[in-house]
């Protein structure tokens, strides 16, 4: 049997306990700052995969409007086409922030301009327009590949 007195054990124990306690206070601490910043990191790489994707979307709608805007002469038609690719154009454009993308994004809205016009007043065959929307549509759908196997902007 030990002969120290339980009051004396009880007193020279708590600066143990607190320090304890401290070091469990600091580890629950780090802990939930890890899975904040984790969950942060998370959102912004699905936002970025999901941007990525819509813009996509919106580049293939625009490559569909504009090989049939390219094949008619019915002025109907071509306001309604021109009219949904302005809509995709306005829903894209915020989405084109990735490095080079809006400059390519100028370069296909002047080409779409261009085909968009009256075609007897069209200074280049559509089909060469079209060709060269094609190649853009195809620059801008890679820069969007890349931005979205990006996991950090």
């Amino acid at each position: 049997m030990s002969s120290e007195d339980p009051k004396t054990l009880t007193l020279s124990s708590w600066p143990v306990l607190v320090a304890l306690g401290l070091v469990t206070l600091l580890i629950v601490g780090m802990l939930g700052l890890d899975v904040f910043f984790s969950q942060q990191e998370t959102r912004i790489s699905t936002d970025i995969v999901e941007n990525s994707q819509r813009s996509i979307a919106l580049l293939n709608n625009i490559r569909d409007h504009a090989k049939r805007l390219a094949a008619t002469s019915s002025g109907h038609e071509i306001d309604q086409l021109t009219r949904a690719m302005d809509e995709d154009a306005r829903d894209y454009d915020p989405l084109a922030t990735f490095q080079g993308e809006r400059e390519e994004w100028r370069h296909l809205q002047g080409l779409l301009r261009e085909l968009s016009g009256d075609p007897r007043n069209r200074q280049r065959a559509a089909s060469l327009v079209e060709g060269e929307i094609d190649n853009s549509i195809d620059k801008l759908l890679s820069i969007n590949s890349r931005e979205g196997a990006t996991t950090w902007p």
